[in-house]
């Protein structure tokens, strides 16, 4: 019994390291920028936010850097007083040409206080295809290509775990945000009639 787990104990930890070896060398491979598809849909992003975080104005920022020629940012956030609305108002601000809102409010319709706080841009929404990402990703200027290029007809949600970067804490390190692209259904209606 003890050798049967000796043999079972090295090959996870054999495993382990080769997912660990897979992963680093995912992450180091450098990927040239996408190019924007001919036939570009408008894009909604939406971004939940909350209290300030160790790099908020640049994650924040890197929103209004997409290299994407037709989207719009949403900003939610569940209180008026919370320290980021500042930091929204003055990206908001600062990048007139990129359509973007700030919504404040406090919607229950769940017990995920996120899904709370994200309802209100889904509502306001004025694209079909819908982007997710939260507070404290640092978005690649191709972001949006990415999220598309991965997308196909018979896909509900594409979502990507992001790679921490600068982590503070290993708390930090560990936490897992994710970000999603969806399509709405009247356009999952309209893919069927046509």
């Amino acid at each position: 019994m003890t050798v049967a787990l000796a043999v079972f104990c090295l090959f996870a930890l054999a495993l382990h390291f080769l997912s660990i070896g897979l992963a680093a060398r995912r992450v180091r491979m450098r990927h040239r920028a996408m190019p924007v598809p001919a036939d570009a849909p408008p894009v909604t992003v939406i971004r939940p936010v909350c209290g300030i975080e160790a790099f908020s104005r640049e994650t924040l920022g890197s929103s209004f850097a997409l290299d994407y020629p037709n989207y719009e940012l949403l900003f939610c956030v569940a209180r008026a007083d919370d320290p980021v609305t500042a930091i929204v108002y003055r990206l908001i601000d600062a990048h007139p040409e990129i359509p973007a809102r700030l919504f404040v409010g406090d919607d229950r319709v769940s017990l995920n206080p996120k899904l709370n706080n994200t309802v209100k841009g889904w509502d306001a929404a004025q694209n079909e295809w819908i982007i997710m990402a939260d507070s404290n990703v640092l978005m690649p200027r191709d972001y949006v290509q990415r999220l598309l290029a991965r997308w196909r007809h018979d896909t509900g949600v594409v979502c990507s775990v992001p790679i921490a970067s600068r982590p503070v804490t290993c708390a930090s390190c560990s936490r897992t945000c994710s970000q999603c692209a969806w399509r709405t259904p009247s356009m999952q209606r309209r893919r069927r009639a046509g």
